[in-house]
């Protein structure tokens, strides 16, 4: 079996007392005699020998011949041969994130066997749960959309094998877990009305994300009157990236803010935010004269 990149090889002790056994691998190799190169691996008298050398994409086999020593000289068995198979290259580099409501999976191309096996579970800590789902994908990108909000998945992802045998998932696919956040919906009715108490901000609530308003001077451009600092409406950004861009007004779920401090023309910008998500919205100027 392969096991953290390396083959380890286990078999059943010979019934001779006082044997030990001598491993070697195989490859195929046509141009040499009886179409074979053969290496050994050392001799042990235990049952088990790792194989951390196995070249990958070479068709290869491994032999164990059981010795023992007698009068007559070191006796050996018939050779004990596992199946022919050919080690597939690790999947490197990947990533998980959300692109729309889908989450979208990216590793590092492998030119020579491009396709890879996908499996999804839903990871222990998942409020939700389900049956495991399996996907190929090829190119380095794969976009999982049939996705449920709020569930934490389990990607497992390892090279395809040309025969079939992808039944299981081998202990070193490579591994990445994600939590499914919809993609927030900007806040596009964004009505600013002035207050003896200062500037009343109101627009349509978001479930399940909070709205935070940042205010800017109004840029004094032609063509910019109206825009914020983060970009054109519905534009997704990461929520760190807000610090220290504009002044923060304050955040609300239930769709009002007071600005007590509003001086000449502002600039508000509503951006809707779910967990690391931040969606820009409709930005609006705004003269507390």
């Amino acid at each position: 079996m392969e096991q953290d990149g390396a083959v380890l090889l286990r078999w059943a002790p010979s019934v001779t007392p006082g044997a030990s056994y001598q491993v070697s691998r195989v490859l195929e190799d046509p141009a040499a005699p009886n179409g074979r190169r053969e290496r050994s691996l050392g001799i042990t008298t235990g049952t088990e020998l790792f194989d951390p050398g196995t070249p990958r994409g070479v068709p290869h086999w491994h032999e164990v011949v059981a010795m023992v020593t007698d009068p007559s000289g070191r006796l050996h068995s018939t050779p004990v041969r596992t199946p022919p198979r050919t080690l597939l290259p690790p999947v490197t580099a990947l990533r998980a994130g959300m692109f729309g409501d889908a989450v979208a999976l990216s590793w590092r191309p492998m030119p020579e066997r491009d396709e890879v096996m996908i499996e999804r579970t839903f990871a222990e800590t998942s409020p939700l749960s389900g049956a495991k789902r399996r996907f190929r994908g090829t190119g380095g990108y794969f976009l999982d959309e049939d996705t449920a909000p709020g569930a934490v998945y389990r990607y497992q992802v390892w090279t395809a094998g040309s025969d079939g045998s992808d039944a299981l998932a081998p202990s070193g696919a490579a591994e990445v877990m994600v939590r499914v956040v919809a993609r927030p919906r900007p806040v596009l009715d964004l009505e600013a009305r002035a207050t003896l108490g200062g500037t009343v901000l109101r627009w349509t609530t978001m479930p399940g994300a909070v709205v935070r308003i940042y205010a800017t001077e109004a840029p004094a451009q032609a063509g910019l009157v109206g825009t914020g600092p983060f970009g054109p409406a519905d534009h997704e950004v990461g929520a760190g990236s807000l610090e220290g861009r504009a002044r923060l007004v304050g955040e609300s779920r239930r769709g009002r803010l007071v600005d007590p401090q509003p001086i000449g023309t502002v600039v508000y910008t509503p951006i809707t935010i779910a967990e690391d998500r931040a969606v820009i919205g409709a930005a609006v100027s705004h003269s507390g004269d």
